[in-house]
């Protein structure tokens, strides 16, 4: 749940994707990351086990972690899923700790 810092109400509800994951161990506000406007929160999951490697090894990542990004329109509205990124490899725990980054587009000559 995620809820307001003026009033202490619930703002809006999500759930991760497996029991264990530790969704929402780490949560953060991160501006707009994806430039629509539109206020962006990350939120870890550091214990996630990733099956991205299970095609090459044959085995899944465990503990490889994952950062989940949302996209809030309003209260309420808050869970519209934009990207999940996992760890690379076993152990990671990628998600442990977010904060938003600032990120410039910007190319030097």
């Amino acid at each position: 749940m995620i809820y307001s810092g003026a009033s202490g109400a619930e703002w809006a509800r999500t759930e991760g994707e497996n029991k264990g994951d530790w969704f929402g161990y780490s949560v953060a506000g991160a501006g707009d990351l994806n430039g629509d406007s539109k206020a962006d929160i990350v939120v870890g999951a550091y214990r996630y086990t990733a099956a991205t490697n299970i095609a090459v090894t044959g085995k899944r990542m465990r503990r490889a972690g994952a950062v989940y990004r949302y996209t809030c329109a309003s209260a309420g509205t808050c869970i519209s899923f934009g990207q999940k990124t996992e760890g690379e490899a076993t152990g990671d725990r990628l998600g442990w700790s977010v904060q938003p980054v600032a990120i410039s587009t910007t190319t030097v000559s």
